[in-house]
């Protein structure tokens, strides 16, 4: 044992000592006392050992002693705001490039611990010191790029550049200190596209932004954060098992693997803000995240709508045309109880655990009328105290998707045709990048083009989606004819 574990073991067998005594009080011990006689003697040899393994390092230190005491006394020293920030001495200090991305991830947490966040809804800073630390455990790649982005954007250099440039549109307002700040975070721009990153602690990519989610499909979905341009995964539609005889060759079960791989693409928000909040930056701080994370819920349009063309990602409903996943209705332009239940009986089992809906408000409204006794009981009570289910399955809604009025004029084998999505959600795949940039438009002018008084935020970030298993859903359609 070491010396500490000896230490612990002793004070454990004084203490069973002192129990046994109390146990029996004044009378004999019996049968325990074997067990008396053993706990003396262990105690006994642990204090001898203790005191000569004490006796030995104090000699040990007296001979250290004098051998350097001409010498300052070591310590360790805690590094300074500015030394943690700094990749440059980092670079220099690490023996290997492996030991320098572990360094960097160390100084990106002292970073994250120091960090002053913006004031959130019902989001804690521990909640988002947590997230970024997680980011840096769990996402980061081997080069630690997004340990030396935090280093970059995080330092209160890099900051006060920010808010100047963010201000007065230009760095003609920096000392040199905060130009060289800027001048590193120019590595860190998105493709090229130009622009200021965004202090970590601000950017709605890195930090934890809500108490729940930005919107209902991302809550579906299954979320991957990367640091690099492309997602890389690996999918199945499944398998099948077999029973053979004793000793017989087993049957060909095999199945397909997919490889499917999802390349970020551009997303870009506008942040008008006037003047007189301009000149009080730290009010315009403590907002700016929050306004570019509810610019950010646009993105449940494309999520659900997007055809993957262009710079769209492919949107679940969208994405699900001809891919032969239609549930059409019983009647032409009309949707009834029948339906909702057609619907989920074509879902293959696999999916049934994990299945969820998916419409817009005016079809649950509509399925709210079809039962008006209460007989069919197709939602859950809402006395009993649990989340709101559809015939036992878990309800989203989203505005994106089309409404029943929509749907019964559109075209068959649309994206407009929907009426309800159903499936396992975790078979839809949204990436996200990490890190965003923005730029300061310093003007914005009016339809006579004067100034308005107002400038702009344009922000740009990076992120798309797929569908990996399109089996695993199910399209209910307005049937046309």
């Amino acid at each position: 044992m070491t010396l500490e574990e000896m230490k612990a073991r002793l004070a454990e067998a004084q203490e069973a000592l002192r129990s046994l005594h109390e146990g029996a009080g004044d009378e004999p011990l019996g049968e325990r006392q074997g067990e008396w006689d053993e706990l003396t003697a262990e105690v006994s040899q642990l204090r001898s050992d203790i005191a000569a393994i004490e006796a030995r390092q104090a000699t040990v230190r007296e001979l250290g002693e004098r051998k350097v005491k001409d010498e300052a006394p070591a310590y360790v020293r805690s590094r300074t705001d500015a030394e943690v920030y700094d990749l440059d001495a980092l670079r220099m200090e690490s023996n290997s490039p492996e030991d320098f991305v572990r360094r960097a991830g160390d100084n990106a947490k002292r970073a994250i611990e120091r960090a002053e966040f913006g004031r959130r809804d019902g989001v804690s800073k521990e909640a988002m010191q947590e997230r970024a630390e997680m980011l840096i455990d769990t996402v980061d790649n081997q080069a630690g790029d997004l340990a030396k982005r935090m280093l970059i954007t995080g330092s209160k250099d890099y900051e006060r550049a920010f808010t100047k440039v963010m201000r007065h549109g230009t760095d003609a307002f920096c000392t040199n200190e905060e130009r060289q700040a800027l001048l590193r975070a120019q590595s860190l721009g998105t493709d090229n596209q130009g622009g200021y990153a965004v202090p970590f602690q601000l950017d709605p990519t890195v930090i934890l932004t809500s108490a729940g989610v930005v919107n209902p499909i991302r809550e579906m979905a299954r979320v991957e954060t990367i640091v690099g341009k492309e997602w890389q995964g690996v999918t199945t539609a499944g398998t099948t098992v077999s029973r053979d005889a004793e000793a017989a060759e087993v049957s060909d079960d095999s199945f397909e693997l997919g490889q499917p791989t999802v390349r970020t693409k551009r997303v870009q928000g506008f942040v008008p803000f006037s003047i007189e909040v301009d000149l009080s930056w730290s009010a315009l701080r403590s907002e700016i995240t929050r306004v570019l994370v509810d610019a950010k819920e646009a993105e449940e349009d494309s999520f659900v709508t997007g055809d993957a063309t262009g710079n769209l990602p492919q949107g679940i409903n969208a994405g699900l045309v001809g891919a032969s996943q239609d549930v059409n209705t019983a009647a032409i332009d009309t949707f009834a109880v029948a339906d909702l239940y057609a619907l989920e009986e074509a879902l293959a089992p696999r999916w049934e655990r994990n299945a969820s809906w998916l419409a817009h408000k005016s079809v649950y409204n509509a399925i709210r009328q079809f039962d008006t006794s209460g007989g069919a009981n197709l939602w859950t009570r809402i006395g009993d105290g649990t989340p709101r289910r559809l015939i036992d399955y878990p309800d989203y809604r989203s505005s994106a998707m089309p409404s029943l009025t929509t749907a019964k004029g559109a075209s068959a084998g649309t994206a407009n045709a929907a009426v309800m999505l159903f499936g396992d959600f975790k078979q839809f795949l949204i990436v996200d990048r990490i890190g965003m940039t923005v730029e300061l438009i310093p003007h914005l002018f009016g339809e006579n083009q004067r100034p308005t008084g107002q400038r702009g935020v344009y922000a740009v970030w990076m992120n798309n989606s797929k569908i990996l298993v399109p089996s695993a859903f199910k399209r209910l359609v307005m049937k046309q004819s």
